[in-house]
């Protein structure tokens, strides 16, 4: 996407977050003889404290060697963006240094521990030279998406049925711009969420977006594009994730 090649329709990439043991003995053995690539993300502090449930710098060395993509959660695989500047980019150049010291390699992608990330966060990422950066919000990825914030679909318990999977496959990106606010670190509770929807996804009549502790929220478009968000109430502590969906065509 980034340098213009095609990628076929329903395309997807595949990534497991944490190094667990289970990718080593379960997953890649299955995609490999399906002749499926997949990235893994890990903490270096985890696989240096060794233990049962993950893997060793062994076992990474052999994936790497054989073509499965290392993507680093920094160190500790804290919550980055409640760190100063100065500890989150130590954090992050720790890993790499790891990296480098057991694999030699520093790695491309990187992917936001539990999905949180700031404006100041995705500056420290793009200052250490990542070609990408994931969240764990859901959607589709899109050659005008911001790659130091590219969603995922999560397939764990509940939601990894092959129903679902087909629905991630089918969903078609909702491109937007002038997104607000710019920081999804936000100060103000309730946040002002809005956004501009960009080029032709047909009547907006049925576009709806959610947000688990509060359910369907109200929503108010300014004139043929614009959409503004209202809370009836203050957000929780912690994460929380507004998902707007709009039926494609066929519905």
């Amino acid at each position: 996407l980034q340098v213009g090649t095609a990628i076929p329709e329903g395309a997807v990439a595949i990534t497991f977050d944490g190094g667990d043991i289970s990718i080593y003995r379960e997953a890649w053995p299955r995609l490999k003889a399906l002749g499926l690539a997949f990235t893994v993300f890990v903490a270096t502090d985890f696989i240096d404290a060794g233990g049962e449930n993950y893997m060793s710098w062994d076992q990474l060395r052999e994936l790497s060697s054989s073509g499965v993509a290392i993507g680093t959660l920094g160190a500790s695989y804290s919550h980055l963006v409640a760190l100063r500047e100065s500890e989150a980019a130590a954090d992050i150049a720790q890993a790499n240094q790891r990296f480098m010291d057991e694999i030699g390699i520093i790695p491309e992608l990187f992917a936001y521990p539990f999905g949180e990330y700031s404006s100041n966060l995705q500056k420290i990422i793009a200052r250490y030279g990542y070609s990408a950066a994931f969240g764990q919000h859901s959607g589709v990825i899109y050659r005008g998406a911001d790659y130091l914030a590219l969603p995922r679909y999560s397939l764990v318990g509940s939601y990894s049925n092959m129903a679902r999977f087909q629905t991630v496959v089918d969903t078609l990106p909702l491109p937007v711009a002038d997104l607000m606010p710019i920081d999804p670190l936000v100060t103000n509770n309730p946040p002002s969420l809005g956004f501009t929807i960009i080029g032709d996804v047909g009547p907006l009549d049925d576009l709806a977006c959610y947000l688990a502790q509060f359910g369907k929220l109200n929503i108010e478009q300014l004139g043929l594009s614009r959409i503004e968000v209202r809370f009836p109430d203050a957000l929780p502590d912690g994460r929380s994730r507004v998902n707007c969906t709009l039926p494609g065509p066929g519905g």
